[in-house]
């Protein structure tokens, strides 16, 4: 009978050898994930033709982008579930720049981490820009359809604002505890049947704790008026006249 090829080996260049099966067959799912990323981005950018380019506002849908996170997210093994949801959000990201450029206003106020949150939500196909003041960020989001993302910083009451631009709505939370705890929120000129739906963010007024048996979290608040996040089971409507400006998902 004769030996197994590897037993006559040596141990160090059986190993060697093992490691460039591993590489060799590494580099052939590279090539096929390279194909699939070109496929995916071709079919995108047939949908975007699709697409009614007169219609005004962001050509987003938080929503479908929460429905295919969460579908994979679901899928994945313990250990995979941050780098899936990377990818996918490059994906997408790449998917929706193949249909019309996807442009970021963001305003840090005090904080260094809000450009780094939102690069990791809108990914690397977008295009980001500095504003100088939140104002600039929120007329960016209502003149030119631009995504504008805000940090909750306490010496800015931006968000007061939101409750006068009916037509703005916050459609995510960014940072690295998530939606309900966020360091600062992206907003845009959405329709609300758009939205994800997990946590909703209202700004009240005074004395004015919302409905009744709401547990709302406090993120900001002046002179009085406070902007609040709290879960939502996806049901009750977005009511701007109780001070709901915004809501996203909870992946």
């Amino acid at each position: 009978m004769s030996k197994p090829l590897l037993a006559s080996v040596p141990e160090a260049q059986t190993a060697e050898l093992t490691l460039e099966a591993i590489r060799a067959e590494i580099d052939g799912l590279d090539d096929e994930i390279l194909y699939l990323i070109q496929h995916r981005q071709r079919l995108a950018g047939r949908i975007g033709l699709l697409k009614d380019v007169a219609a005004n506002g962001l050509k987003i849908r938080p929503d479908r982008e929460a429905a295919v996170v969460a579908r994979r997210l679901s899928r994945a093994a313990p250990d995979t579930r941050r780098l899936a949801a990377a990818v996918w959000r490059e994906l997408m990201s790449g998917g929706l720049a193949a249909q019309a450029p996807i442009e970021v206003q963001v305003w840090s106020g005090q904080r260094r981490d809000v450009r780094e949150a939102a690069r990791s939500r809108f990914g690397g196909s977008a295009d980001y820009a500095e504003a100088h003041t939140a104002r600039m960020a929120l007329d960016a989001a209502l003149d030119h359809d631009r995504i504008a993302v805000l940090a909750l910083d306490p010496d800015d009451s931006w968000w007061v604002e939101l409750a006068e631009r009916p037509d703005l709505w916050v459609f995510e939370g960014l940072g690295r505890r998530g939606p309900l705890d966020p360091i600062a929120l992206a907003v845009g000129r959405l329709e609300p049947s758009a939205l994800a739906r997990g946590a909703t963010y209202r700004v009240s007024f005074g004395g004015d704790s919302g409905m009744e048996g709401r547990q709302e979290r406090v993120l900001a608040s002046c002179g009085g008026r406070r902007l609040c996040v709290e879960r939502d089971t996806g049901k009750a409507p977005l009511d701007r006249e109780h001070g709901v400006v915004g809501s996203a998902a909870v992946v």
